[in-house]
């Protein structure tokens, strides 16, 4: 099960059994105990009918219950899709039949929500609700293997360009792009993640798949709307790292007396989704005095694919950085041509394992869409820079067709 997503939590279970895994709203799961729970919820999807390939939709907020259902459909060989619970029933509808699910795990306030939307679907069979206790009479018979070519996951973008589109990642895709972030961000085991970003996007979804690959522990929080207790957990949990955007840096940083706070664990931030103003990395350099910020940024299309190293933020505000380990990023004119330092473009980046785009509901294989890199495909519109002047700077997002790269 080398290069799965589900191969990790299981090596973590064998080597750091005792060690915390998730934290969430006073429930702690260690490594043998969320093994255990995903191969309960694996058994009894396996026992609905959900075979390898079916996509199951995962419809929850920040929880353990979350992180359970997730690694129990990737375990019943399946692939999970990441919905947000407050989507509206027209949208939700609309997602649960562009990628063919055959059920959703859903916390119990929105299950008849879903149940209502999924009697209008021909593919959607059944909605289980989060920590209803699993039937003892399920077979208990080993999983299939799933291999690293298999399908993990399909997830929607937000749709800030067009219809929110589906991206199809392999396990090693997903693989590849948390191995990359665990190498530049240094990440390890006795690290203690502090997360309020939706694990129904990207960003916050990786902190869950990263921890897990390190061995490392999570600790879930359901947003900003309660800013102390985001505070009590930098301190009760002992936090070592914290994922952000700028709107979550500027509630902290406004806070009275969390300056003078001492925090001597926490030794990395990082920001993506928006950059970060020159007087906000000051702010938080004053505010989080042991920890060094990383800047970084992505799409769902292919998640990360720059950072800005920590002794470059301040002098370089308006850089994105370099391509991540194992990514080659380059800006191309409207001629084609790759763009000179100064002038702008379409960025590209390219790596083995790109992701795919959801083109049309299953029917013959392949299930997705894929196209080569076409030196004609963009993103986002962005300025390339001399390693001097500190490497790529966005300046807009675009209508283009994104890449669909899928080697």
């Amino acid at each position: 099960m080398a290069g799965t997503l589900d191969g990790d939590l299981r090596a973590s279970a064998a080597t750091r059994p005792e060690q915390t895994a998730v934290v969430a709203r006073g429930k702690r799961l260690t490594y043998a105990e969320l093994d255990e729970r995903v191969g309960q919820l694996a058994r009894t999807l396996r026992a609905l009918g959900v075979v390898r390939g079916d996509r199951v939709a995962v419809i929850m907020r920040n929880s353990a219950d979350a992180a359970v259902a997730i690694y129990a459909i990737l375990r019943a060989g399946a692939a999970f899709v990441p919905l947000n619970p407050t989507a509206k029933e027209e949208k939700l509808g609309y997602l649960l039949a562009h990628c063919e699910a055959v059920a959703a795990i859903c916390e119990p306030e929105v299950a008849e929500r879903v149940e209502a939307v999924g009697e209008r679907l021909e593919s959607f069979r059944h909605v289980l609700r989060a920590g209803a206790p699993v039937p003892a009479d399920v077979s208990d018979a080993p999983f299939a293997e799933v291999l690293h070519v298999d399908l993990a996951s399909i997830i929607y973008t937000s749709g800030s360009t067009g219809v929110p589109k589906g991206v199809v990642f392999l396990h090693r895709n997903m693989d590849f792009v948390a191995g990359s972030i665990v190498e530049y961000l240094g990440l390890h085991g006795e690290d203690r993640i502090l997360c309020v970003l939706p694990l129904s996007h990207t960003y916050g979804l990786y902190h869950l798949i990263m921890a897990v690959r390190v061995g490392a522990t999570l600790v879930l929080e359901h947003g900003m709307t309660y800013p102390g207790n985001i505070v009590d957990a930098l301190e009760r949990e002992r936090i070592t790292v914290m994922p952000g955007v700028p709107t979550v840096w500027q509630v902290l940083i406004s806070l009275d007396g969390l300056a003078e706070r001492a925090l001597p664990d926490l030794r990395l931030l990082t920001n993506a989704g928006a950059a970060l103003s020159v007087a906000q990395v000051r702010a938080m350099h004053r505010t989080f005095s042991h920890a060094v910020i990383f800047s970084m940024y992505g799409q769902t299309e292919c998640k990360r694919v720059c950072f800005l190293a920590p002794d470059q933020i301040e002098t370089r505000p308006d850089s994105v950085g370099f391509a991540i380990p194992g990514t080659e990023v380059w800006i191309e004119a409207e001629d084609g041509s790759e763009a000179e330092p100064g002038d702008g473009g379409a960025h590209h980046p390219r790596r083995s394992r790109h992701a795919r785009l959801l083109a049309r509901p299953r029917g013959d294989e392949p299930q997705a869409h894929a196209r080569p890199l076409s030196r004609r495909s963009g993103a986002a519109l962005g300025r390339p820079v001399s390693p001097r002047r500190g490497g790529l700077s966005v300046l807009r997002r675009t209508h283009r067709r994104h890449h669909q790269d899928a080697r």
